[in-house]
């Protein structure tokens, strides 16, 4: 196998593992955290966790509805974000 077959195998592994929701919520920071409670209460779940442009986002899920929370705990309801299915 040559490097980008391993790094493909890589990748499609990650994806299969779904980190609990604990694992996730201990990579948040403080405003993270109240932003994910906060949206909680509307029944978003938490979903994964990006990282992109150097900054962590908080995804959630509500049915189809996406969120994305980022550091600063600010939550954008229609954020530019592909859900893979």
């Amino acid at each position: 196998m040559d490097e980008t077959t391993d790094s493909l195998m890589v990748q499609q592994e990650r994806r299969r593992k779904v980190p609990s929701e604990s694992n996730l919520w201990r990579q948040l920071n403080v405003l993270q955290q109240s932003g994910v409670s906060s949206m909680h209460s509307y029944g978003y779940e938490l979903a994964f966790i990006r990282e992109r442009e150097g900054e962590k986002w908080v995804v959630m899920q509500l049915h189809d509805s996406v969120i994305i929370i980022d550091e600063d705990g600010n939550v954008e309801t229609e954020p530019d974000i592909k859900i893979r299915k």
